[in-house]
């Protein structure tokens, strides 16, 4: 059964891989749009800007991909149910919530004044950058202690 499975991921990703190399060829050498013929306002581009054709068709299948693999990370080791495996998987999935539960609480949605334009920007923006910034910060401060725990124990091994 796991040789069975193991040629059906094989395929599988071979095909998503030439998929994602399709769409990587479309977006660079697709065309381009000026933002006056763009279906949506952009601020802050001007006029000579061009914008890739296909730059939602390549958002979307990076939004796919990244929800496989989430998918993916959560339910493999359930269902070749090692449990070692799923209990190490399920907690660094929750330790990321956490991180990202407390980045959130701990953002800032005051307004920002931007010198040379009169746009407002919304509440709900300015707290989900702050979180994206906070959770940034995090995650590089626990790759730092990482590193530097790991070399410290090899150190003393």
């Amino acid at each position: 059964m796991t040789d069975k499975i193991s040629i059906i991921l094989r395929y599988s990703l071979f095909g998503m891989m030439l998929v994602a190399v399709v769409v990587f060829i479309m977006f660079f050498f697709g065309g381009h749009v000026s933002p006056a013929n763009y279906d949506i306002q952009i601020p802050g581009l001007n006029e000579d800007t061009q914008i890739p054709v296909y730059t939602g068709l390549a958002l979307t299948l990076a939004m796919v991909y990244l929800a496989i693999c989430g998918i993916s990370a959560i339910l493999f080791p359930i269902v070749f149910f090692n449990l070692k495996k799923a209990k190490n998987t399920l907690i660094g999935i929750g330790v990321l919530v956490l991180l990202i539960v407390i980045s959130y609480a701990l953002a800032d949605s005051s307004a920002v004044v931007i010198v040379g334009s009169d746009e407002v920007l919304s509440e709900s923006l300015l707290k989900n950058v702050g979180t994206g910034i906070n959770l940034m910060f995090a995650l590089i401060g626990l790759a730092v202690v990482a590193w530097i725990y790991a070399e410290v124990s090899k150190f003393f091994k």
